[in-house]
Formats: C-alpha cells, structure tokens, sequence
C-alpha cells in the first residue's frame, strides 16, 4: 500500500491519542479511502459490527493493521488501535481509528485503550532474542488478558500459530491435536501464552478465542511475499526437496476473515481454530508464482536436499550464527565482542549467499501432510474467497505499486 506523502509523524506529538473523521460506507463504495492494492478486492458482507468497539493490538503490523483497515472501511467498527512507536501508524492513520501508544509490556497503557471496548483481538507479536520473544508473547499477553479485565472486555481474540504444533505437524492436525515442546523459542512462547487465554476463559471472567494461522502471505507480507523475491533478484533462493512438500501457507484476507468472524461469532467462545488455505498446491508452486513475476523460470530454481548432512549441517549453523548476532547487538560493545560479530556476519552472509535457512524453514517446507480446518470452515463460517491466481495477482499489484517489481512488467534483474 502507497503512504500518503502528507502524512507527518507531529500530528501525533499533541498526546497519546489520534483519531480520523468517520468514513461512511458511502465513501467506501466510491473507493475514495480505498488502496490501490484493492483491484479486485471483494468486501466480507458480515458480520454486522457496526459501532462496535474494538481495540486491536499490533495495528501497526501485517495482520493487524489489515484487521483495522476492514473494520473500519468495511464493517464502520470504532477501532482502538494500538502502536508501540507512531512511526509504524503510518497506515492505519488514514482511516477512521483511534490510535493509541501503548505497549504490551505496560498495562497502564493497554488499559487506557482498550476503555469502552466490547472485543480486543491481540495481534501483537514480535522480538528477536529469546528474552524478548518470551517477554512479549508471554508477559505481553499477560497484561493484554489484565486489561481486558480491568476494563470489562467481553471477549478476548488472541492470535497464535500453527507453530504451536511444530515446524512438521503431524498429518491432518487440527485444533485438538497435541503440542509440540520442542519447537523453537517462538513456538513454545506462542504455547504458553494459550494456556493463559484458555485459563482465564475456564475462570469465566473473559470469552476468548484462539487464531491459529499458518503461514500469511499477501500485500504487505515480508516474510513470505516481499523476501521471496529478493532471494530470487540476488540469486539466494533456494527450494527444498524441489518444492514438493506441502504448502498450507494463507492469505492474509482468510486470516483477517477469521479474525472479524471470531469476534462476533458466538459458538467460537472458548475455541481454538487452525486458519488456512485449502488451495491444494506444493511449495514449488506457491514460489513459482513469484519466479514469473520476475521473467525467470520456474524450473530453474534451485533446490536443497532437506535430508542431506550437509544441508542440515548449514542450516544449524546459519540459525545459530543468526541468534548469536542477535545476542551480540549494542554498541559500546568490547573489542572481542565486535571481533565476534564481525566474523559471525561474514560466515551467516556467505551461508545466506549460497541459499541457507533455517532448521524449522528447512523441516516446515519438506513436510508432507495434510491440515484439518473443518472447525474454521463449519464455525466461523471461513472458507477461501479467493482462488490462489486470484489471491497472487492481488499481490503482484502491491509489489508493483510498493516498487519491489517494476510497473511494466520488466524483469528487474
């Protein structure tokens, strides 16, 4: 989505409150509030939140600042948005909410937001070393779940992952199925903090409901929309096993779908729910998508062998050179310290250069199975609208528009 040139991060200075003339749904139909990335877009008919309060936490991220854009541009909610600096409202800021600094860390703050709030859907998420992983999906929630106390919220909508499960799923895993402990730090974070949510619904004092998507992709997905295509621009890219595993990653609009649906559906109260496409399609195919855009080849694409040593070898070294320079940020920083994190961003560089990923990417893209998303589909009522061409050219227009591809088409190599 293009930013508003006229926009300035000093109209927030005044306080620690902004909100926007009300948009109608007459504006809406005419396309006006409306960003070029919407060619195409169909609007979500229900459910009717009219006027209802909704503070939506993480405004400012992928998911949740599309959560507000719908809400206010689609369903006329009155949103209290949360950031954590002002510089990442720059997108919300057009539309017709009230945004708020606050921090999931202080519930003072969260408390000040969420006051008058029927609903709060909690998409913040975030950090890099583990201690800021734990503090902001664990301790974060935790305050989001006392200031929904403290100020009378009905119901509680808290976005996970499927990675409570494990980077390999077992086949036809659904919302019953069994933790996996032994994932990454994010994962497990992600379990603890539903385990808060699930208790505070038990205690009866806040209906909550449980979000579990898998891999969100669409305008505005750096993770697995913008970086894909600089892994191919810089000759870095690399398949696994040939792309034949199974690809469940969803598109963001299935996602924000869930989000809107869950927080008025009344049967959702106390559930968890998986979240993801059922488009049928391999890794390989999810990627060459992405490989026309830029004119190369699909069938030239390079692969890794996810069972080689080698291969696995790299990839433990690279997550663990990665973490390692995370804990190694900051400066004054001691000589040998800088001498580490120079050496360390030269090796985590060249392993990157030949391709290198992760353990869990590595594991997550050779997987082969199925998801089972019967209770997204039969209680929310969320099913695909979008065919995934569709959903890719939607995609394909906000990368032109946000410069990553060029206008015309042209390969940008």
């Amino acid at each position: 989505m293009l930013v508003s040139n006229s926009f300035s991060d000093s109209s927030f200075m005044s306080g620690s409150t902004v909100s926007h003339p009300r948009v109608t749904s007459a504006t809406v139909r005419s396309g006006l509030s409306r960003p070029q990335w919407v060619r195409g877009y169909r609007p979500l008919a229900d459910p009717d939140l009219a006027g209802v309060k909704i503070g939506v936490t993480g405004a400012g991220g992928f998911i949740g600042g599309r959560l507000v854009e719908r809400l206010t541009l689609e369903h006329d909610a009155l949103v209290q948005a949360t950031v954590r600096s002002w510089h990442s409202a720059v997108w919300i800021s057009r539309y017709n909410a009230a945004i708020h600094s606050a921090n999931v860390q202080d519930t003072a703050s969260l408390t000040t937001a969420f006051e008058g709030c029927d609903v709060v859907v909690h998409c913040a998420n975030g950090g890099n070393r583990p201690e800021e992983i734990w503090a902001t999906n664990v301790g974060g929630t935790e305050n989001v779940i006392q200031a929904c106390l403290d100020t009378k919220v009905r119901r509680l909508v808290f976005v996970s992952s499927i990675a409570v499960h494990g980077c390999q799923p077992p086949n036809g895993v659904d919302e019953l199925s069994p933790y996996d402990f032994e994932g990454s730090v994010y994962s497990r974070s992600k379990i603890a903090a539903e385990r808060l949510v699930k208790a505070v619904h038990r205690s009866g004092d806040l209906e909550t409901v449980i979000i579990r998507p898998t891999f969100v992709w669409g305008p505005r997905s750096a993770l697995f929309s913008v970086r894909p295509l600089q892994a191919m621009q810089q000759g870095r890219f690399r398949l696994v096993n040939q792309g034949s595993g199974d690809c469940h990653a969803v598109f963001v609009e299935t996602v924000v779908d869930a989000l809107i649906r869950a927080s008025a559906v009344q049967a959702a109260a106390g559930r968890a729910f998986l979240v993801a496409d059922d488009f049928g399609i391999q890794w390989r195919d999810f990627y060459a998508a992405y490989a026309q855009m830029l004119n190369l080849d699909p069938d030239q694409l390079l692969s890794v062998d996810a069972k080689r040593l080698t291969t696995r070898g790299q990839a433990f070294l690279y997550g663990l050179l990665k973490r390692k320079l995370e804990d190694w940020k900051g400066n004054p920083a001691p000589l040998w310290r800088k001498v580490l994190r120079r050496s360390s961003r030269i090796v985590a560089d060249k392993l990157a250069a030949g391709g290198a990923m992760n353990l869990w990417d590595l594991r997550k893209q050779a997987r082969q199975g199925s998801l089972n998303t019967d209770a997204m589909q039969r209680v929310l009522k969320v099913r695909s609208r979008y065919s995934f061409n569709d959903a890719m050219e939607l995609t394909e227009q906000w990368l032109r528009d946000q410069a990553c591809l060029p206008l015309d088409g042209s390969n940008p190599r």
